[in-house]
């Protein structure tokens, strides 16, 4: 089960989940070691932070070749802002040099010049991932791009023909796009895969990278609980079902200060089917 704030008006304190397994519970060994917890709305700042540690953009080329003529073009101008000037890194000059050479010395190239990249292929495929943080770069969402063959970035056909004239440069999402995505309508959260993935270049990511990816961004808006006992009466009869009530009332009747309203909604574990 996922539960997840719709309520903007309830402060950086949120609502704690009072009836969860408390931290020093004893559980058994499938159990979590406690749930109970403060879950908070998500604001801006939170949705930024989300996208500076998580955010990946990449690019992926369509050379399938297992190996490349590189005893030419060998030189990759990339950089990870609009602003930057393109760092330049050059790969080993051969006439038969294999993708995996190329990755590993891309790799190298990053490393050394502190660029947040990482290069990797698959069934021989080039592709280029960033790697948050990225936000000693500027742009929570991260950015990729590549210069054209004819300012000098000659391996741009390694990974595809076209990009010598027209190499890719990407953004991921603004906050304000991840908060649309996730937050489609009032009273409703929707942080599954098929909507995250969709947000950027992530489809282009491994399996694993989307995976983590998706669960990154769901669980910093609607935290995943494992379905105890405890959280199933929560649910049913406790926290969890007074918050998705229209007449739940924050702070109790003796301190209301907020309207009464919906302040919850619970969710699948794929992050949009209602729970029920």
């Amino acid at each position: 089960m996922r539960v997840g704030i719709v309520r903007t008006d309830l402060g950086p304190y949120g609502i704690y989940l009072s009836d969860l397994e408390s931290r020093v519970q004893q559980n058994f060994s499938s159990h979590p070691p406690g749930q109970s917890r403060q879950i908070h709305y998500a604001t801006d700042a939170i949705l930024e932070s989300l996208l500076i540690n998580n955010s990946k953009v990449t690019v992926t080329g369509n050379n399938a070749a297992a190996v490349f003529n590189t005893a030419v073009n060998n030189v990759l101008r990339i950089r990870a802002t609009p602003t930057d000037t393109f760092a330049v890194v050059a790969v080993t000059a051969a006439v038969g040099t294999p993708k995996t050479v190329i990755r590993d010395d891309l790799n190298a190239g990053f490393a050394i010049q502190g660029l947040p990249f990482l290069a990797r292929v698959d069934a021989n495929i080039l592709s280029i991932d960033s790697l948050p943080p990225n936000n000693r770069r500027g742009l929570p969402g991260g950015y990729l791009e590549i210069d054209t063959a004819a300012n000098g970035s000659t391996l741009n056909i390694a990974f595809n023909a076209a990009w010598a004239a027209a190499p890719p440069a990407v953004t991921g999402p603004s906050v304000a796009a991840l908060r649309a995505a996730t937050f489609p309508a009032p009273l409703t959260i929707d942080v599954s895969a098929v909507t995250i993935l969709l947000l950027s270049t992530y489809a282009l990511l491994t399996p694993a990278q989307q995976t983590a990816l998706v669960a990154a961004y769901a669980d910093g808006i609607a935290p995943k609980f494992t379905e105890t006992g405890y959280v199933a009466m929560s649910f049913s009869k406790g926290v969890v079902f007074k918050m998705r009530q229209a007449n739940f009332q924050p702070g109790g009747p003796v301190e209301a200060i907020l309207p009464a309203g919906v302040a919850a909604v619970a969710l699948e574990n794929d992050g949009v089917t209602p729970y029920i």
